[in-house]
């Protein structure tokens, strides 16, 4: 009996696989000649790719399916194992993320303004925070979000955070080797499939997955508290209780630390800012 489902479990593996493959072959093949076809060439194209898409997620959901009945089949023990696997995944799977940063557009010995957002909405669930030099925080930041819009408006689908985050690794390597940006990020993304996720990109293209992270001379005192004080299963309310705790620990610590900070969260229903945390008194954010 077991035998029967590892092979029907194959057998919908593999029919899944080539589905995708034929999607994936149209979908490039659409982004590279968008220009050239026909309207009427494109909604076939764009249908196609659609059913592609369906198809697999049906083999998918059906592969899952002989894969569990096949596992159950093993053993009492295994059975037990897997169970006690898929409760830790879930318990470790987050529904958003947030990300916070001062506001303070500096130069030397000089505050320039304390209003800068430094937090950039790419899409509606994405969310990219920067710090570096001005001028290439702001031009790299911008040129991600307009290529994530060309992206989406081409192939009339958006990005992944996971998809993205490599995107921007990629363009940060290449100007690495011409004319580098000096620019660090905090990227954040909310996708159906996956949930909430965050990456690591420092300006040397180095990219990590995290679960918590920071940069700046305010790291030094942000990461040992989120070390001791992170959980995977933090509530909205508990992770800005953390974020609102390193803000307190760099005003305390900090000789030059920022007035104001700006915190955003992206969720299932989208990125939007959550709150301000200003020295003359700290307030929700307005919409």
């Amino acid at each position: 009996m077991l035998t029967a489902f590892i092979t029907e479990e194959k057998w919908k593996y593999d029919h899944a696989r080539i589905a995708k493959k034929a999607q994936y072959k149209k979908q490039r093949y659409l982004k590279d000649n968008v220009l050239k076809l026909s309207p009427e060439h494109l909604l076939t194209l764009q249908a196609e790719i659609k059913k592609l898409s369906d198809e697999f997620e049906a083999y998918k959901a059906e592969w899952l399916g002989a894969k569990a009945e096949a596992s159950a089949q093993a053993t009492e023990g295994n059975a037990s194992t897997v169970d006690e696997n898929q409760a830790a995944d879930e318990t470790a799977s987050r529904d958003f993320a947030v990300v916070a940063a001062d506001t303070s557009a500096v130069q030397s010995i000089l505050v320039h303004k304390t209003d800068e957002d430094k937090i950039m909405l790419l899409d509606s669930h994405k969310l990219m925070g920067a710090s570096g030099e001005p001028g290439d925080r702001v031009q790299f930041t911008e040129f991600i979000q307009k290529n994530l819009h060309l992206y989406q408006f081409r192939n009339n689908m958006p990005l992944s955070t996971a998809a993205t985050a490599n995107f921007t690794r990629g363009e940060l390597a290449t100007a690495l080797r011409k004319n580098p940006y000096s620019v660090n990020i905090i990227l954040a993304g909310f996708d159906k499939d996956a949930g909430a996720s965050m990456y690591y990109i420092d300006y040397i293209a180095t990219l990590h997955k995290i679960d918590k992270g920071a940069f700046g001379y305010g790291s030094y005192f942000c990461l040992s508290l989120m070390d001791k004080l992170y959980r995977p299963d933090m509530s909205v309310e508990e992770a800005v209780d953390l974020v609102d705790k390193c803000i307190k620990e760099i005003r305390l610590r900090l000789v030059v630390a920022p007035q104001n900070f700006a915190i955003k969260i992206v969720d299932k229903d989208g990125a939007r800012d959550y709150a301000r945390r200003e020295i003359g008194g700290d307030s929700p954010a307005t919409a």
